[in-house]
């Protein structure tokens, strides 16, 4: 009798080191769910920083608007200057790199930079998910290029840019490019381009050749649908 409840007994343990050993290798398995702290890290790094950058730019009242960086006089610094606008740091003007520079040019993805000579200036919606960002970035001398970047909000990144302003000369050369943003009876925005530049003809500087020209386009979600560049008027001073 004593013999069969010892084997009882025996029988009785070999099937609870069974069941443990079962789930234990079912817990290996289960994958552990991430921490919701985790998860909204992770989509807060994403969301924050676009808004950090909107917040910068200034949204444009009323339509037409004119986009030029001609200040003749005025230091590009100073208050009077209408698109000086704020510097972007380079935690958030990283966003960029990828359309401004060149591959052998760009930043390293840590390198300090404690100017960046990117200014946030205004933004206008093309679209529920698609902001204009009108930002002026280095040109030759000084940040003189106005550049158009399409911002698409659902994934943070800027997905096209178009330089509409630039003011540039340089012994006797110039050039001169502004745009005017117009706004349709549809919520259609319009873009005309004006380029005017100028080459000496003579070494006094008292003769130039110069061309202006013409370009209008449609900016749309996607990007900006121009019509053929046309030459509107050439001079020459002889």
């Amino acid at each position: 009798m004593t013999q069969i409840r010892i084997q009882y007994l025996l029988f009785l343990v070999s099937i609870l080191l069974y069941a443990c050993n079962h789930k234990q290798d079912s817990a290996s398995i289960t994958p552990s769910p991430k921490p919701i702290k985790e998860i909204e890290a992770k989509t807060n790094q994403r969301i924050y920083p676009a808004q950090d950058l909107l917040a910068l730019y200034d949204s444009v009242p009323a339509f037409p608007l004119e986009v030029s960086t001609s200040i003749g006089d005025e230091d590009p610094e100073s208050a009077a200057f209408l698109y000086k606008g704020k510097e972007i740091p380079r935690a958030l003007s990283i966003v960029f790199d990828s359309l401004l520079y060149s591959r052998e040019d760009r930043p390293y993805k840590d390198e300090v930079i404690e100017h960046t000579e990117i200014y946030a200036t205004k933004k206008f919606y093309i679209s529920p998910t698609t902001v204009a960002l009108l930002t002026r970035v280095p040109g030759d001398y000084w940040s003189s290029k106005m550049m158009l970047f399409h911002f698409d909000l659902p994934t943070g990144t800027v997905t096209q840019k178009y330089e509409i302003a630039e003011t540039w000369g340089d012994a006797g050369d110039s050039y001169i490019k502004k745009s005017i943003i117009s706004k349709t009876k549809n919520n259609q925005h319009r873009i005309t381009i004006e380029v005017g530049e100028c080459h000496p003809l003579d070494e006094n500087l008292e003769n130039f050749s110069c061309v202006d020209s013409l370009l209008e386009g449609t900016i749309s979600e996607q990007k900006i649908a121009f019509s053929k560049r046309k030459r509107v008027k050439e001079t020459s001073d002889k």
